[in-house]
């Protein structure tokens, strides 16, 4: 048995190490690797991007992957765009729509992705940034205006619910709070709404205060149960939330150079649930790609298998815990020329990637979680535990003990996993240590 355990942890050490270092190149498309102006949307396995090409860039097209981004086609729908972002595609976060734009008159409007070459029409004449107060309703605004509809997530009729709000850029739905993220509209770039009553739109603080009306609110995400918006005006901000949106603050991150601590400044951030946040480095190379497993504090760089010295780089993408990572290598002098060879769509750690996602959560039970002190372990009916282990996301053993209730009050705050040997097999859950 105990033979059998170490084999067991040494695999999962390795799968852990690699799922934070290691890239993999999963497919190369020429119209998306040298167009400078793609976004990539997903919904499950289903991956569309759009992406200009043309010598102005001004053919729009795109592309549909039902496979996480191994293979594309072509879809000849014709959608294009006025809206200026995203261009061309919005997804929502919680019912996973996909949803594109027509500019041709008669036919023009938002329309929702049901498959290749099949868009249905979802708001005739709406052409802006869409959002979700809950899976019945969404709202959208009209690009360059400010006010706000709601329409039933079937489609439908619009209803006007608010005027005179900040001109979208994203938005966010916890819960029954929906969040707005704005542009060009000090100093409140961050407002939100309970219950969807648009007409009781509530101001957010920002620390420290935004002083520029270039500054946009780029996307939200959630991250080991922490809150955060990315706020950029060409160099990318992360402000975290621990009051649920009321309040937010700047995360100063830094990483090591050459020895010494620098503060590392972002093109790209993003983060996932299990709580890696990722970092593109502004006005680095295509494998200038950081994360940080401890809130955005701290970050390390993990361009392993991702190609270096190539400009411009690419953007990050993520679908729950899953990471991808598009990379182009265009020439600079003619912007057609592409070097096929280095080219592509990435994905961390294409062969661990999604373990947690397989393994039976329901086995093991961890209370409090999120932690700050003690916490406490079961198995279901019918195991024993004969072992624990406490490993940070790239493997490194924190603790470990024999004993259900453990004390975590000597670890940082950040993501962990306990790794508990049992009689009857090795099971794996998620813990999360609050400061």
């Amino acid at each position: 048995m105990k033979k059998s355990y170490l084999f067991s942890l040494a695999i999962l050490f390795a799968a852990f190490q690699s799922q934070a270092q290691q890239w993999s190149r999963i497919h190369t498309n020429l119209d998306s690797i040298w167009s400078t102006s793609v976004y990539y949307f997903n919904k499950g396995d289903t991956i569309i991007y759009s992406g200009r090409t043309g010598a102005m860039e001004s053919t729009r097209r795109f592309y549909v992957s039902t496979d996480g981004g191994n293979n594309f086609t072509r879809d000849f729908t014709g959608l294009a765009t006025q809206v200026n972002n995203p261009t061309g595609l919005w997804a929502l976060k919680l019912s996973n729509k996909i949803i594109g734009f027509k500019n041709i008159q008669p036919n023009n409007g938002a329309y929702q992705f049901m498959g290749v070459d099949n868009w249905t029409s979802l708001v005739p004449q709406a052409n802006g940034v869409f959002g979700e107060v809950n899976a019945s309703t969404l709202f959208f605004q009209q690009q360059n205006d400010t006010k706000i509809y709601t329409v039933p997530a079937s489609g439908g009729t619009p209803v006007q619910a608010a005027t005179n709000v900040i001109e979208l850029y994203s938005t966010y739905t916890r819960g029954t709070r929906v969040f707005l993220g704005g542009k060009q509209s000090m100093p409140n770039f961050i407002m939100y709404v309970d219950n969807g009553n648009f007409s009781s739109i509530q101001p957010t603080s920002i620390t420290p205060a935004i002083t520029t009306n270039n500054d946009v609110v780029t996307n939200f995400f959630e991250n080991a149960g922490g809150l955060y918006a990315v706020l950029s005006d060409g160099i990318t901000r992360l402000y975290k939330s621990t009051d649920n949106g009321l309040n937010w603050n700047l995360v100063q991150t830094t990483h090591v150079v050459n020895g010494n601590s620098q503060n590392l400044s972002s093109y790209q951030i993003i983060g996932t649930p299990d709580g890696r946040i990722f970092f593109v480095e502004a006005g680095g190379n295509s494998d200038d790609v950081y994360l940080s497993t401890d809130g955005g504090l701290t970050a390390s760089k993990i361009g392993n298998g991702l190609p270096a010295s190539i400009t411009p780089f690419g953007k990050l993408m993520v679908k729950g815990n899953k990471v991808w990572y598009d990379v182009k290598a265009v020439s600079m002098t003619d912007f057609v020329t592409t070097d096929v060879s280095m080219a592509g769509l990435y994905l961390l750690d294409a062969q661990t990637n999604g373990i947690e996602e397989n393994v039976q959560e329901t086995q093991v039970h961890i209370y409090p979680n999120p932690a700050s002190d003690m916490i406490h372990l079961e198995v279901e009916s019918g195991k024993v535990i004969e072992s624990i282990r406490i490993v940070d996301l790239k493997g490194a053993l924190m603790l470990e003990t024999t004993s259900t209730d453990i004390s975590v009050s000597n670890l940082n705050a950040g993501v962990y996993l306990a790794l508990v040997q049992c009689d009857k097999g090795l099971l794996i859950k998620k813990l999360l240590v609050k400061q």
